[in-house]
């Protein structure tokens, strides 16, 4: 039966985590997505007003005054029935969507406990292993980590491939005979590379991503027969105006085809990866003579482009070349990126659409909304692309894809547009072309800055927690930057009002202020980088005191604080410390002490010119008369997220620049000289655009 090492006896050490897990992870909820599009189908077909006429809620509108007189309360009372008639339609679709994912994972639960069950069935009657290969199975499990130690069974003569599997609770290992008569080298890697299977945790995954997948084509088509059903049970429709004079149908099945191509797709990859992740395991520690041995077989011919794509199993030349390389295949081919940017795009709308009348529940402006898409986006982009780029850098793979980069952010774009009832919406990626064009850079820089800080930390940072709070801290602000941040700077608003986000800055700030927290934690030799912050801070004070501030008469002097022409030129100041910070690491080709001064330079001259401001007397400085929430908001919280939106783009603008030029060693006076000139230059230009402009 299985076992259970203690911790102590299995020299548990800090791995990266596998990215293969959080593609699973991703593979799982967008195959629950595909599912809310099943029930929101079918609520269409059965009771939405598509189908049975005008809405029920169209009975309260009314044309609004012109002139912008006020509503009458007649009128105000029927905004509000307006307002909630449609909360409780849309209520209607969330709980058709919800039922929809149910059923699919329903089905892909009882399916990932009949497959393995079938699976032991059709390899025939096994018999328990003796204890020489127990004993086997639980070295192999202590030296790669694990805790959980299968148990292994022998298969009849008519099996010829060794699997893992979960079945009945326990997690077995079954070998074929012929096992037995290899030599002992190689019966023990075929071995060990099955418990590297165990160890990765991903069997029951595995068959549960299996299972929903079997399952979802079934799923799929459910709605199409209700349909048939409809239009024949009522008199003023017909199967043939349903189906081809309504695109809504088109449009599902051209989501579903693209659903379930990416989804085969990123599948088959991650299966792949997950046998050479095992091979590696296996090895690790030992010779890798024995698996090669048994891996010196000619690869299955004839095979198109397409099999290779959809293979469940990489071929013998591709399993050899890893294991000679000693690392995993480099990460980021573009077909893989672009399949698996899709899944993500097609999950991000999906979520917001689905959760956003829940929270309008409990929040009546939907504020809170707002951070459904880029908390989902970000976390699945942390866990499945993010970590892999981690676990690339880590086992040596140098260089960069420039074609992943591309094709990561345009699968997102056209996951977006192709989403269930998102080509409704015109197949506009996210809603306009001006926010496909934020979130394609935002991904891009996003997954670009993560790659440069793990080719310079992956040798520090070996703790798997670490690593993905990381990648969170710098994948979901970036969404939230290119969703919704990005238009408060370049929306149309005037200079002195770009620093006003609406709503949601603290989750941009916090993740920023966790990043700054990690880098400097990360960063070896501190003591330059701190001191050339402080320069950095110094610098930018310098060009805000000497700069002129015109205040008109009219202003009361309590006033004076919020005065928006007066803040942006503090704000400003304080992004242009971190700016000059940032831009001079990164020519010095520094990503973490780049990030790690940037954040702290900003933070320590937005609040040092708020306590200039109130306590300093210096000739011509404006003095405020109280420090509030708004002060520290003003001049601490919009500059670091500010600066958020400008370092993703401005880091990987840069690192695309010097990345082919590998950093030397500098003495200690031009790290610190760089980053202060930038700085001076930085705040010079701030102050130049705010008397040019006010």
């Amino acid at each position: 039966m299985t076992a259970t090492l203690p911790e102590a006896a299995t020299g548990r050490r800090a791995v990266l985590p596998s990215p293969g897990r959080g593609r699973f992870v991703l593979l799982i909820f967008t195959l629950l997505v595909a599912g809310t599009g099943v029930g929101y189908s079918v609520y269409l077909v059965l009771y939405a007003s598509i189908y049975s006429g005008p809405s029920t809620c169209n009975q309260y509108i009314f044309e609004v005054p012109r002139g912008g007189s006020e509503l009458t309360a007649e009128q105000e009372a029927l905004y509000q029935l307006f307002t909630e008639c449609i909360t409780l339609e849309r209520l209607g679709y969330d709980g058709a969507m919800f039922a929809g994912a149910g059923l699919v994972l329903g089905v892909g639960l009882v399916l990932a406990r009949v497959l393995p069950r079938r699976l032991v069935r059709r390899a025939g009657r096994t018999r328990l292993a003796g204890p020489r290969w127990q004993e086997m199975a639980r070295d192999a499990v202590a030296s790669m980590g694990g805790l959980v130690v299968p148990e292994v069974r022998f298969g009849p003569f008519t099996l010829h491939e060794p699997f893992s599997v979960r079945s009945a609770g326990k997690l077995l290992v079954i070998l074929p005979p012929a096992v037995q008569a290899l030599p002992a080298g190689q019966a023990r890697a075929v071995l060990r590379h099955e418990c590297a299977h165990v160890v990765a945790g991903d069997v029951g995954l595995v068959w549960l991503t299996s299972a929903v997948l079997r399952g979802l084509p079934a799923m799929l088509l459910l709605p199409i027969p209700l349909a048939f059903v409809v239009a024949l049970a009522d008199p003023d429709l017909t199967v043939p105006g349903m189906f081809v004079g309504d695109y809504y149908w088109l449009e599902y099945g051209v989501s579903a085809l693209l659903l379930s191509a990416a989804a085969l797709a990123v599948s088959a990859a991650v299966v792949r990866s997950r046998e050479h992740e095992a091979d590696l395991r296996a090895v690790e520690g030992e010779s890798s003579e024995p698996l090669l041995a048994l891996l010196q077989r000619p690869d299955a011919p004839h095979r198109s482009w397409w099999q290779r794509r959809l293979a469940a199993h990489p071929s013998f030349s591709a399993r050899r070349a890893v294991l000679d390389r000693g690392d995993l295949l480099r990460h980021g081919r573009v077909v893989e990126a672009a399949a698996f940017g899709l899944l993500v795009g097609m999950c991000a709308n999906a979520s917001e659409f689905m959760l956003m009348p829940l929270l309008q529940l409990v929040d009546d402006r939907g504020a809170s909304s707002l951070m459904v898409a880029p908390v989902v986006l970000g976390t699945l982009l942390a866990i499945g692309w993010g970590l892999a780029l981690w676990r690339s850098a880590a086992s040596g793979a140098q260089g960069r894809n420039l074609g992943a980069l591309v094709a990561l952010p345009s699968g997102v774009l056209a996951g977006s547009a192709a989403n269930f009832g998102g080509l409704a919406q015109g197949g506009v990626p996210f809603g306009s072309w001006s926010r496909a064009a934020e979130v394609f850079v935002a991904v891009a820089c996003a997954a670009a800055l993560s790659l440069a800080l793990a080719t310079s930390w992956a040798g520090r940072v070996r703790s798997p927690r670490s690593v993905f709070l990381l990648n969170m801290t710098l994948w979901v602000p970036a969404m939230w930057l290119g969703l919704y941040g990005w238009d408060h700077l370049f929306g149309g608003a005037p200079l002195w009002m770009a620093l006003n986000y609406v709503g949601n800055s603290y989750a941009v700030t916090a993740g920023t202020a966790v990043l700054g927290v990690l880098a400097w934690w990360w960063t070896p030799r501190r003591l330059v980088p701190a001191v050339a912050a402080v320069l950095s801070v110094g610098a930018a004070l310098i060009v805000r005191v000497l700069t002129p501030v015109s205040i008109p008469s009219s202003i009361a002097p309590e006033d004076v604080a919020l005065l928006d022409p007066v803040s942006a030129l503090d704000s400003w100041t304080a992004v242009a410390a971190g700016l000059g910070c940032l831009i001079g690491f990164l020519v010095l080709r520094a990503t973490g002490a780049a990030v790690a001064t940037a954040i702290t330079a900003t933070a320590l001259t937005g609040a040092t010119v708020m306590l200039l401001g109130r306590f300093a007397e210096l000739p011509g400085w404006i003095h405020y008369w109280q420090l509030n929430l708004m002060s520290v908001r003003i001049h601490v919280e919009w500059p670091v997220g500010s600066l958020a939106s400008l370092l993703f783009p401005t880091a990987s603008v840069l690192l695309l620049i010097t990345g082919r030029r590998k950093p030397a060693p500098l003495p200690a006076w031009i790290q610190l000289t760089v980053p202060t000139v930038c700085t001076i230059l930085s705040a010079s230009i701030a102050s130049a655009v705010y008397l040019t402009w006010v």
